[in-house]
């Protein structure tokens, strides 16, 4: 197994070189809420990372980004205007929405992290097992 894990030439790679910043993003404090609790529940589960930051954008065609070459310590970009119209259309909470995009594109950085292909269905699947059960630590083995 090809395994990239904790890289020390940590990256200082910043969103706004790429993407246009969304100055006045919201709602920042549930987006705070869903990454502290992510920070405490999912990262000791999974134990490959030990922190991630999230960046606020605009002009996404998706509600979220993981920027790749970042899977040492990811970074997520997300377009909050996205989010919120995809929580209205579908009806869905919008901390659900939050955690959802932010647990996927954690998926994209796994997947980095063991040269997997970036595969859309498997970062979505990855997500939902996380919000239905709460544990994800089986889930890559059998794709590693």
């Amino acid at each position: 197994m090809r395994f990239k894990r904790w890289l020390e030439d940590w990256h200082d790679y910043d969103p706004g070189w790429d993407y246009e910043e969304d100055e006045e993003p919201q709602p920042t404090n549930l987006v705070e809420k869903v990454v502290n609790k992510l920070k405490e529940e999912l990262l000791p589960t999974i134990r490959l990372f030990r922190d991630f930051d999230v960046s606020y954008v605009t002009g996404l065609e998706e509600m979220g980004k993981y920027a790749y070459g970042t899977h040492s310590h990811p970074i997520i970009m997300l377009d909050m205007s996205n989010i919120q119209e995809a929580c209205e259309t579908y009806g869905t909470d919008c901390g659900i929405g939050i955690e959802t995009t932010i647990v996927r594109e954690l998926g994209h950085a796994i997947q980095e992290m063991f040269d997997l292909p970036m595969d859309e269905d498997e970062a979505e699947e990855f997500a939902k097992v996380w919000h239905r059960n709460r544990r994800s630590t089986d889930f890559w083995k059998e794709r590693t």
